[in-house]
């Protein structure tokens, strides 16, 4: 389904961590793995998280190749499901129901 409004051109976070990893790494288990759902174009988070032991695994179709949100979801299956789920500004954005609801679908069938 075509959304009126995508996070295309919002991804900024080219250099600073967003403030949701740095509040919420605490919570996530050590050696885990977190799947960030329209985590942007940049890995600032997956390389915070990854010094503090986390895998972050970004999905994003609009800023991240098909290969990559493919390989992505591929490493969601091969872990059994990910530990845990940021889905961070993204369904504000959102006007369609039904994108809203696939999108919240994802994050909780990835989940173990």
């Amino acid at each position: 389904m075509k959304q009126e409004y995508t996070s295309a051109k919002t991804s900024i976070n080219s250099k600073r961590v967003p403030a949701v990893f740095k509040k919420t790494s605490k919570y996530m288990p050590k050696g885990g793995v977190n799947l960030d759902v329209g985590g942007g174009k940049f890995d600032t988070a997956t390389e915070f998280l990854a010094d503090n032991g986390i895998v972050n695994l970004i999905y994003d179709p609009y800023n991240r190749s098909r290969k990559h949100n493919y390989n992505v979801l591929k490493a969601v299956n091969n872990h059994d499901g990910v530990n845990t789920v940021t889905c961070s500004s993204v369904l504000n954005v959102i006007q369609e129901d039904e994108v809203l609801l696939d999108i919240v679908q994802l994050c909780y069938d990835s989940l173990k």
